[in-house]
């Protein structure tokens, strides 16, 4: 299935091309609705017995659905996750770790173990779901309000659908790493900011009923290390009046607060600990200031 997401080029063109020439290949036209309808309107149009997304920038080695399909049988389980190699517009590749889920079954109850793989920094494994061969009786939707992690989030639904998940330890897909997307413009760096309290505020709702007070902290320390991962682009790009007039409004914010006062201290660097100072102070300045300088000397 090729989904042709509103594309204002010949993507389209090239599209209905190819499935002229290979019956195998259906096509769709719809009109640019984001990512997470146009996967949606993939699985809901889609006949076989599962399910396997591909992004357009990126491409898979020529075994990965066989490989994939092969262990999906041999292990029964309900999903199969492969490795990635992420590359950029350099050529440079890294290869992602699985760490201990290498070539591991998950099933039953372990599979709650897998949420801190996901949503912490210990032994991360991201949610990217075009790594994965699910059983299209098993597959979630997509959240459709989502501007960002909503890979997370659905991942997080689809574990607590299946049974079963293996870990392959063999890297199958490969991942264009795109400097340029809007995420990434240290312009943007507030919106994105925004964007992934709201979703993260979702994901602990699908959580709710294992949340531990210790997995929340573990959590929000994740997040509060995005939040000034985002922060440091910020102010690389901005001027210092802007900075502290944005400051202002992102650290009275509920949300924020809750993940401050919630987030593992004892897992936090100096350099943080003095951050949250000067957020506790309302020292914005002096927040701009630290935060400039700590980005130069990384």
């Amino acid at each position: 299935l090729l989904i042709d997401d509103g594309s204002t080029d010949s993507s389209g063109a090239i599209c209905d091309e190819l499935s002229q020439a290979d019956e195998r290949i259906r096509v769709f036209h719809t009109k640019n609705s984001g990512v997470s309808s146009t996967r949606n309107y993939g699985v809901k149009e889609a006949k076989g017995e599962y399910i396997l997304f591909a992004d357009s920038d990126d491409f898979l080695e020529y075994n990965m659905v066989q490989r994939l399909y092969e262990v999906i049988q041999s292990k029964d389980v309900d999903v199969v996750r492969c490795k990635v190699n992420r590359y950029n517009i350099n050529g440079r590749v890294k290869i992602e770790n699985l760490h201990s889920l290498s070539n591991v079954k998950v099933e039953g109850c372990e599979i709650e173990k897998i949420f801190s793989h996901l949503l912490t920094t210990r032994e991360n494994i991201p949610a990217y779901v075009y790594l994965l061969l699910i059983k299209k009786e098993k597959i979630v939707r997509f959240n459709e309000n989502l501007r960002i992690m909503e890979d997370t989030e659905f991942y997080v639904r689809l574990l607590r659908n299946i049974n079963s998940i293996y870990f392959l330890d063999e890297a199958l897909y490969w991942y264009r790493y795109n400097n340029n997307s809007a995420t990434k413009k240290p312009e943007n760096s507030i919106k994105v900011i925004h964007s992934i309290i709201d979703s993260i505020s979702v994901i602990k709702e699908d959580l709710a009923d294992i949340m531990t007070k210790e997995f929340l902290g573990q959590i929000n320390t994740s997040i509060l290390f995005l939040i000034f991962a985002k922060l440091k682009l910020f102010v690389k790009c901005k001027k210092r009046k802007g900075c502290i007039g944005q400051f202002e409004i992102l650290f009275k914010e509920q949300e924020v607060i809750d993940i401050i006062d919630n987030c593992n201290k004892l897992q936090l660097s100096i350099i943080k600990k003095i951050e949250l100072f000067l957020i506790s102070k309302k020292w914005y300045t002096l927040l701009y200031l630290f935060i400039r300088v700590t980005a130069i000397r990384v």
